[in-house]
């Protein structure tokens, strides 16, 4: 357990006993450790007792009683279509990609050509004044 996104993703299962031994035994570590973790856990400790409580209690003036018409046995749903999709909009965004793609490649490639080119200027700036001089 690294980090308190992952202990607070699992507070609930820890607080119900639905993890399994490794991640209780890693929540239990990072629980020692993290004040905001632990207050995260008290939080839904209250909860889960007001809920509890809730459960518990009493409401007089709610009634439950069968629909006053008589549900209608389930039909058999009929099949709804899924909505087509466009095989050119696929290939819209492919050619998009693609152009995207060779244009960043032939930048690429002019620009190294364009700095290879610079490179052999510069070499035969500096080699040239050296070959005339030889000669005398």
């Amino acid at each position: 357990m690294n980090t308190c996104h992952d202990c607070q993703a699992k507070l609930l299962n820890h607080l119900y006993g639905l993890l399994d031994d490794a991640d209780e035994r890693g929540v239990q570590d990072h629980l020692k450790v993290c004040e905001p973790c632990r207050a995260a856990l008290a939080t839904a400790q209250q909860q889960r007792q007001l809920i509890a409580f809730a459960a518990k209690g009493e409401f007089p003036k709610v009634r439950f009683a069968p629909p006053a018409q008589p549900v209608a046995e389930p039909t058999e749903a009929a099949a709804v279509p899924l909505p087509q999709r466009s095989w050119q909009r696929w290939a819209i965004a492919a050619g998009v990609a693609l152009a995207v793609v060779g244009l960043g490649l032939a930048g690429g490639v002019s620009c190294y050509t364009r700095s290879q080119d610079a490179d052999r200027a510069a070499m035969e700036r500096l080699t040239v004044p050296r070959a005339r001089e030889d000669p005398a």
